[in-house]
C-alpha cells in the first residue's frame, strides 16, 4: 500500500508541473520574455523604404537649403589658403628648365637647356639655348655653371627672371615711411628665380663672386703685389744704367782732357828742342 500511494503522489506532482501557471484573473502564463528586439517596421502601403545610413551626394542636409544643390565640403585636414583684400599672390613662371651658362652680355643670360621641369607653352627644348633677361643679377653667375632656371613673359628678349630677391628692410613697417598702408600681406615666396641646379640659391652677397673665384683671389693679391715689384726692379735697373752712363761720360772726358794735356805737352817739347 504504501508503494501504490507512492506513485500516486509522483503521478501528482508531475501533473502539477506540466500544467501551464494561472495568473491573477484567471490569465495564463505568457512564458519568457525573448531579449532580441525585432527592427522591422512595417510601412504604409504604397511607400519605398528608405535607406538612412548613406544620403547620397545629392540628398540635402537638414541645414542646407535644397535650392542650392548638392553639399560640397572640403577634404578633411586641408585648409584653402585665403588673401587679404589688396594682396595678390606672385605669378606662376611660364617655363622652368636646367641649363648652363654659355654667354652672358648686356644683361642678358644664354643658357643651354639640359632638362625641362614645366613648360605648358613649349617655349624651350632641350640641346638648344634660350636667352633670359636678368639685368645687373647676371654678375651673379659663372660661366659653365648649371643653374634652375625660372622665368616668366616679358623683357626684350621674351623671358625675364631675376637672382637676387629683396629682403625686408630692418624695422619693417615701424620705420617711418615704409608700407604705411593699412593692407598687410603675408610674405610669400616669388617662383621667378635663378637657383643652383639642386634648388639652392645663389650667392648674392657682397663678397659672393669673389670668393668662388679662387683665380680671382688670387690675381686680386698677386697683381698689385708683381706691378709693385716689378717697378721697384725697373727703378734699380734705371739707376745702375744711369750709373754706368755717368761713369763711362766720365771716363770719356777724362780720357780727352788727357790726350789734351799730352799733345800740348808734346807740342811744348817739341818747339823747345826745335
Amino acid at each position: 500500500m504504501r508503494r501504490v500511494a507512492f506513485l500516486l503522489t509522483l503521478v501528482a506532482l508531475s501533473a502539477a508541473v506540466d500544467a501551464p501557471r494561472v495568473w491573477a484573473g484567471g490569465q495564463e502564463d505568457p512564458g519568457p520574455v525573448s531579449s532580441e528586439v525585432s527592427t522591422a517596421t512595417t510601412l504604409p502601403s504604397g511607400s519605398e523604404p528608405v535607406n538612412t545610413d548613406d544620403p547620397g551626394p545629392d540628398t540635402p542636409l537638414p541645414d542646407q537649403d535644397p535650392t542650392l544643390g548638392p553639399a560640397t565640403s572640403a577634404p578633411v585636414g586641408v585648409t584653402s589658403p585665403t588673401l587679404p583684400p589688396g594682396c595678390e599672390p606672385p605669378p606662376p613662371p611660364k617655363t622652368v628648365f636646367v641649363g648652363r651658362l654659355t654667354a652672358a652680355a648686356g644683361g642678358v643670360a644664354r643658357f643651354a637647356v639640359e632638362a625641362v621641369r614645366s613648360d605648358p607653352d613649349g617655349t624651350v627644348q632641350i640641346g638648344r639655348s634660350v636667352d633670359v633677361e636678368l639685368g645687373d643679377d647676371v654678375r651673379f653667375l659663372t660661366l659653365e655653371q648649371k643653374y634652375l632656371v625660372a622665368a616668366e613673359a616679358g623683357g626684350a628678349v621674351g623671358l625675364r627672371s631675376t637672382v637676387h630677391q629683396d629682403q625686408p628692410l630692418f624695422g619693417g613697417d615701424q620705420v617711418v615711411g615704409i608700407n604705411d598702408g593699412d593692407i598687410k600681406c603675408p610674405s610669400m615666396i616669388v617662383p621667378i628665380v635663378v637657383r643652383k641646379a639642386d634648388g639652392g640659391s645663389v650667392d648674392t652677397g657682397v663678397f659672393g663672386g669673389f670668393l668662388d673665384d679662387k683665380r680671382g683671389i688670387g690675381l686680386a693679391f698677386l697683381a698689385p703685389a708683381a706691378a709693385v715689384a716689378g717697378v721697384l726692379v725697373g727703378l734699380v735697373i734705371v739707376k745702375y744704367v744711369l750709373i754706368g752712363l755717368g761713369k763711362a761720360v766720365a771716363f770719356i772726358v777724362r780720357s780727352l782732357g788727357r790726350r789734351r794735356r799730352r799733345r800740348r805737352r808734346d807740342g811744348a817739347v817739341s818747339a823747345a828742342t826745335g
